[in-house]
């Protein structure tokens, strides 16, 4: 992560800055969707569903529950240097004020969005389980589960869909350009 942000800070046009930024963050959506897809995978009648005939089913769930912690917690630790060494340099360069103006505010709305829809999912998840029981197979306890991990995986992609989709006003090279 400091490798990619010294380089980051070696571009001379800030566009070219955000850019790589972008991509990056979109890399770690991506390793955090594959993170809820594989705990998806543990889930038991998705579990049941696809390895129902397989021998080793204790090792491949450990597996996949290993697989999960290992892009879901891998990503949130890249996501958060980075964007700690971004703060850190766009303040030692005292460049806070134009750089946070609209990209801080689209980041933050991301991660709020996020922690909202983790909440959700987490007190409806347990709303619907001690609902239903043990009855993990019905419609509702399917629906909460899958939605759940579309939303939160299609919440990571926020951010750089709002910068390809210009949500941000731009006013020249200073400001953050959209």
């Amino acid at each position: 992560v400091s490798g990619f942000i010294d380089r980051l800070e070696s571009l001379e046009k800030i566009k070219d800055k955000v850019l790589k930024l972008i991509r990056a963050y979109v890399g770690i959506g991506i390793c955090q969707s594959l993170g809820a897809i594989f705990l998806l995978f543990c889930f038991p009648p998705v579990f049941k569903f696809l390895f129902a005939d397989i021998s080793f089913k204790a090792p491949l769930m450990v597996f996949f529950y290993f697989l999960h912690h290992a892009c879901d917690g891998s990503a949130q630790i890249v996501e958060g240097r980075t964007w700690f060494k971004i703060i850190e340099i766009s303040l030692r360069n005292g460049m806070d004020k134009g750089f946070s103006r609209n990209f801080w505010v689209i980041y933050a709305v991301s991660q709020n969005f996020q922690l909202i829809l983790g909440q959700i999912f987490l007190w409806s998840a347990l709303a619907v389980t001690a609902e239903f029981g043990i009855n993990q197979a019905s419609f509702v306890v399917n629906a909460v589960v899958y939605s759940g991990v579309l939303l939160v995986a299609v919440s990571k992609f926020i951010l750089p869909v709002a910068y390809k989709l210009r949500q941000c006003p731009c006013n020249g090279e200073k400001e953050l350009p959209c």
